[in-house]
C-alpha cells in the first residue's frame, strides 16, 4: 500500500489557529494543497459527512437501489450507531476520550490508540494519555489537525513495520482534536479507516456542544460574578462577605462529598445569597445600632428579592437552581425560618450549607453593630443552633473543615 493515504476534509481549521504549530507541519500542508495529480499521494477516499451518520436517536435507514450506499458497511452501522449512543451520553472531554478509546478497542483493529485535544489555552494539542506509544510520523498529528483529513500509511519502527490510521475529530464547522491508531499486525482496510472517520465526526459534534455549554458556563459565572460586585460595592464594611460565604459553602460540600455539581452550586449560591438586600434601604442595612422590630422584619424580605431578582436571569443549565438555593439560606430545618417557613426536607442541600457558612462568616467579621466575635465562642453559637436553626450533618462537615483547614490556616495567619 502506499507510504501515505489522505481523506479529502470537510473543513479546514481557522486560519488563525495555523501559525501555532510547526513550520515542517504547514510546509507538509503546502505539499497537499499543491499536488497537481491525486495518485502522487496515494487515493483520496470520499469524506463521511455528517448526512451519512445514522441519527443517535433513530434507527439507520437502507437508501433505496438508486442512491449511493453508505461507505460505512452494513454490518458495521450497528456497531457505529452504539458508539454514537454512547459519546452523545458523555458529560465532559474526559469521558469523551475514554468512550472513544474504549470504541476503538472493541473494534480491535488496532495495538495502540491514543488521543490528542486542542487546549485553547496553551493553543496546542494535548494529549489524553502518558504512556508509551509508537511515535506517529513527523507532523502527522498536525496536519491531520490543520487539514481535517483523515491519514493512514506505515512506516518502519524498530526493524518493523508500523501501520498507522490518524482521524480528526470535527464537527464540520471546526476541529477538535485527532485520534491516532497504529497496528504492527496489519494495514487499515477502507472499513476501517471510514468506520473511524464516522466515529470521529460522531466524536466532533458531541466536542462541539461540550465546547458549547462551557461557553455557556463560563457566560453565566461571569454575570454571577459582576452581580457580587454590586453588593460588595453596596457597603465597605461587608464587602467581601459573599465572596468569603461562597468559599465555605463550596468547602463544606466538599466535606460532605457531594458531588462537583453540587458543590459549584452551593459556591454561586452562596456568592449569590445576599443579593436581594440591594432592595433594602440603606439606612435599615447599614444601621450601626440594633435594628428595630419593623426594621427587622424589612430584612426579612431580602431573600424574597433575591428570589425575586434572579428568577428572571438565564442561569445555564448546571446552575439553573442558583435562585432557588440562595433565597432560602434563612430557612431553618425547624420550620421556623423565613421568608417561607420551610421545614428540613424542604430545603435545598446547598441552602442548609449557606445558612452554616453565613453565620460562621457573620460573626467572625466586623459589623456596623458590633465587633467579630472570638472563634470559641462562634462554635458555641453554632452548635447552640444545631438541629433547630442550622442542619446538624452540615455542622458536621463545617467543623471538619475548620479544624483541618480554617483553624491551622488562621493560626499561620496571625504569626
Amino acid at each position: 500500500m502506499p507510504r501515505n493515504e489522505t481523506v479529502s476534509p470537510a473543513t479546514a481549521i481557522p486560519e488563525r489557529l495555523l501559525p501555532e504549530y510547526s513550520s515542517g507541519a504547514l510546509e507538509e500542508l503546502q505539499k497537499i494543497n499543491l499536488l497537481s495529480e491525486l495518485d502522487e499521494y496515494g487515493a483520496i477516499l470520499p469524506f463521511l459527512s455528517s448526512d451519512n451518520l445514522p441519527s443517535p436517536v433513530a434507527r439507520p435507514t437502507h437508501p433505496p437501489a438508486t442512491e449511493a450506499v453508505a461507505v460505512v458497511p452494513i454490518l458495521g452501522l450497528s456497531f457505529l450507531n452504539q458508539a454514537n449512543q454512547s459519546l452523545m451520553r458523555c458529560a465532559d472531554e474526559a469521558e469523551l476520550v475514554d468512550c472513544l478509546l474504549g470504541s476503538v478497542r472493541n473494534l480491535s483493529v488496532a495495538a495502540q490508540t491514543d488521543v490528542w485535544l486542542y487546549d485553547p489555552g496553551t493553543r496546542r494539542l494535548k494529549r489524553s494519555r502518558k504512556s508509551a506509544i509508537i511515535p506517529a510520523p513527523p507532523n502527522t498529528i498536525e496536519a491531520v489537525f490543520a487539514t481535517g483529513e483523515t491519514r493512514r500509511g506505515d512506516f518502519p519502527a524498530d526493524k518493523t513495520e508500523v501501520f498507522y490510521l490518524c482521524v480528526p475529530l470535527t464537527s464540520g464547522k471546526s476541529i477538535y482534536g485527532v485520534c491516532y491508531l497504529s497496528s504492527n499486525a496489519h494495514p487499515f482496510s477502507r472499513e476501517e479507516l471510514e468506520m473511524m472517520t464516522a466515529i470521529g465526526h460522531q466524536a466532533g459534534a458531541v466536542l462541539e456542544s461540550l465546547h458549547l455549554v462551557a461557553e455557556q458556563e463560563r457566560a453565566c459565572e461571569n454575570v454571577i460574578n459582576a452581580l457580587t460586585l454590586t453588593i460588595d460595592a453596596r457597603d465597605e464594611i461587608t464587602a467581601g462577605h459573599s465572596g468569603r460565604v461562597a468559599s465555605y459553602s463550596a468547602s463544606i460540600a466538599r466535606y460532605m462529598n457531594l458531588s462537583q455539581r453540587e458543590q459549584r452550586l452551593a459556591y454561586y449560591a452562596g456568592l449569590l445569597h445576599d443579593y436581594g438586600k440591594i432592595g433594602v434601604r440603606d439606612e435599615v442595612l447599614c444601621k450601626p445600632t440594633k435594628l428595630t422590630d419593623e426594621e427587622f422584619e424589612e430584612i426579612k424580605l431580602h431573600p424574597a428579592f433575591t428570589l425575586s431578582i434572579l428568577s428572571k436571569i438565564k442561569f445555564s443549565a448546571s446552575l439553573v437552581d442558583v435562585p432557588h438555593v440562595a433565597s432560602c439560606h434563612h430557612e431553618r430545618p425547624d420550620g421556623k425560618g423565613y421568608p417561607r417557613g420551610l421545614k428540613h426536607s424542604e430545603i435545598p442541600i446547598g441552602a442548609l450549607i449557606i445558612a452554616v457558612a453565613d453565620v460562621f462568616d457573620a460573626l467572625t467579621v466586623k459589623r456596623h453593630y458590633r465587633d467579630p466575635m472570638p472563634l470559641d465562642e462562634v462554635i458555641e453559637v453554632i452548635e447552640k443552633g444545631r438541629d433547630t436553626q442550622l442542619d446538624g450533618t452540615v455542622i458536621n462537615a463545617f467543623m471538619r473543615f475548620y479544624d483541618q483547614e480554617y483553624l491551622p490556616r488562621h493560626q499561620r495567619n496571625r504569626t
